[in-house]
């Protein structure tokens, strides 16, 4: 699994975003698109609650999209 520092993180969105449009690598996986960009960033799956670059958590979202992306979630309240 890579661990990327800030500036090999920006590097590397950088460069996929050059590429263009990228087609969905886990079609029919509802969390696909957040996949896909996992597996071209070489970082494993898991569903630990940890970040999963770093110090950064990655997201992902649909375009044309009306579904709120979650950032922190509180709990124990």
């Amino acid at each position: 699994m890579n661990t990327y520092t800030k500036e090999q993180l920006i590097e590397r969105l950088t460069q996929l975003a050059e590429m263009g449009y990228i087609k969905n690598g886990r079609f029919g996986n509802v969390g696909g698109i957040g996949n896909t960009l996992e597996d071209y960033l070489g970082i494993g799956e898991n569903n630990l609650p940890i970040p999963n670059a770093a110090e950064w958590e990655l997201k992902t979202q649909r375009a044309k999209t009306t579904s709120l992306t979650t950032l922190f979630h509180l709990e124990g309240v």
